[in-house]
């Protein structure tokens, strides 16, 4: 029934405690495999790394677990059904309930997997010397015997128990995302241009109004937006510098996005241009008459702040607010820098919004600024211990230069985290390269103050601003990768290939399925 495909990489948690006794409920019959699933220690140890940090979450699927440690999951027709059949819990799964346990149905699969690889290494170890690219090539090997495990799993069965909208379609879906377990990728982010029409003195990435030539040419950005689909990637984030100085390559992007079945496109900016109403007006229509908002994660956000606002007054960023929420029904998220010599800037933000009435009109997220690109020049900027893993390894970022990295790139300096280029890679072979690259599996999976445990460079003893922060000033500078992949490379997950539903078409889009990034 399954098949994995052709395109393999080419180069280059904590205990939970017992849970209560499941409660009893009526049978019906599952799904080979799936349907006999049931809640074991192992799922029960990987729950907290589904759940993350919502309490909320937790609160959803502890009752879950109950049922699904003692009870087989095919005696419920659906996952509403089983919702359904617990006293006093949600009457109907979130979405963030759902993809944490399509997650965990996965991970049934990816431990059999990760045993198969692992027993194969300890049969055929490497060769001494050998590069981390050919020791993954290595796991060719095991394709057939890796086929047979998922083959033994209906797929089809799992997308509809879950719900997750057109069967072969979702099921489609979940095969990409066991095929990529480390974490999700979710969105692809066109840093385009360095080019700003402002300065600021905290900007991370250094852009200003002297930096016109420096920005990713319109075709080749074209031929990774009709990628991703077969990628399972269904958000595109456009951003700069500032991307409204090029409205034609926005135009463009967007129709792109729109012709893939993309389900999100995302615009960051400063809000310059919407120095009228009407000029605001007719560059959303523009966007509009292109496709934007089509989607259900459509949104525009606006970065703003004490820096910002010396160039771009606020009132341009209530201006396109109104518009925005006129012509579309939704707030406009609203990204504020705080300074640290500043704070009394967020009270001042939010009277501004009470006083032009938009308060439903307006998202407000207020964050603090890093050293990092101009902001190392400021003075003031508070430092801490950084004790968690990096959150932020979930998605494929281009800057103007051609080179890739896997995160939303608050560095356009960091070497260490570089994955590839956009001249030379297509963005399945990105993908698979981010998901066996044992550095970035380490950062994700522990508290990052540990990677310098295996890096030549001194922790800081006054800590970071952030994990961006941590992750420049460990990575920063590093150019061969290979030492430390290969001293990472026990430790990691192996996900060589991509595996396929047979006889369907490998670009089927990920379409409604549920995925790890909510906006």
């Amino acid at each position: 029934m399954f098949e994995p495909d052709a395109c393999m990489e080419d180069d280059g948690a904590g205990a939970a405690s017992a849970l209560p006794m499941p409660l009893a409920i009526d049978c019906c019959d599952g799904g080979a495999g799936f349907g006999a699933f049931r809640f074991d220690r192992d799922d029960i140890v990987a729950l907290p790394r589904h759940v993350g940090h919502s309490t909320a979450l937790g609160a959803e699927l502890v009752p879950v677990m109950q049922c699904l440690a003692g009870a087989p999951a095919g005696r419920f027709r659906n996952l509403s059904e089983l919702y359904a059949a617990i006293p006093g819990g949600p009457s109907v799964p979130s979405a963030r309930g759902v993809a944490a346990l399509r997650n965990i149905f996965l991970g049934k699969v990816d431990r059999r997997l990760q045993d198969l690889y692992r027993g194969h290494l300890r049969a055929h170890p490497p060769a001494p010397g050998a590069r981390h690219d050919e020791k993954i090539a290595a796991f060719a090997a095991t394709r057939a015997q890796a086929a047979a495990i998922v083959s033994a799993h209906d797929w089809l069965w799992l997308a509809q128990w879950l719900e997750l909208g057109e069967p072969q379609a979702a099921a489609q879906g979940l095969l990409r995302r066991l095929s990529n377990f480390a974490f999700a990728v979710g969105r692809v982010n066109f840093r385009f241009t360095y080019h700003c029409n402002i300065r600021c003195r905290h900007c991370y990435n250094g852009s200003g109004p002297e930096l016109k030539a420096q920005r990713i040419a319109l075709e080749p950005m074209l031929d990774i937006v009709a990628q991703m689909p077969a990628a399972g990637i269904g958000h595109l984030n456009l951003t700069g510098g500032e991307p409204f100085l090029y409205p034609d390559h926005l135009i463009a992007l967007i129709a792109a996005g729109r012709a893939a079945g993309l389900r999100g496109i995302s615009i960051f900016t400063n809000a310059y241009w919407a120095a009228t109403r009407a000029r605001t007006d007719a560059m959303l229509q523009r966007l509009v008459a292109a496709g934007f908002m089509r989607g259900a994660s459509d949104f525009i956000k606006v970065s703003t702040g004490v820096y910002h606002q010396e160039f771009v007054a606020f009132d341009r960023v209530l201006t396109l607010a109104a518009a925005y929420r006129a012509m579309f029904g939704r707030p406009l998220r609203v990204d504020c820098e705080l300074a640290p010599d500043a704070p009394e800037a967020e009270g001042r933000v939010r009277q501004q919004v009470a006083a032009a009435a938009l308060q439903d009109g307006v998202a407000l997220m207020f964050r603090k600024v890093a050293p990092l690109g101009r902001g190392a020049a400021l003075d003031g900027i508070a430092l801490s211990p950084i004790d968690v893993p990096c959150r932020a390894i979930d998605q494929i970022v281009f800057d103007p230069d051609g080179s890739a990295r896997p995160c939303c790139g608050m560095n356009n300096e960091n070497r260490g985290v570089v994955v590839g280029r956009l001249d030379r890679d297509t963005l399945g072979t990105l993908v698979k390269r981010m998901q066996n690259d044992p550095i970035l599996q380490f950062l994700a999976a522990n508290p990052m103050r540990a990677i310098f445990d295996h890096v030549r460079v001194p922790k800081s003893a006054a800590g970071y601003s952030g994990t961006c922060h941590l992750c420049q000033h460990a990575l920063g500078r590093l150019t061969r990768k290979e030492e430390l992949q290969a001293a990472l490379f026990d430790k990691q997950a192996y996900y060589p290939f991509w595996f396929a539903l047979a006889g369907v078409a490998q670009n089927v889009p990920m379409g409604d399925d549920v995925s790890d990034n909510v906006d």
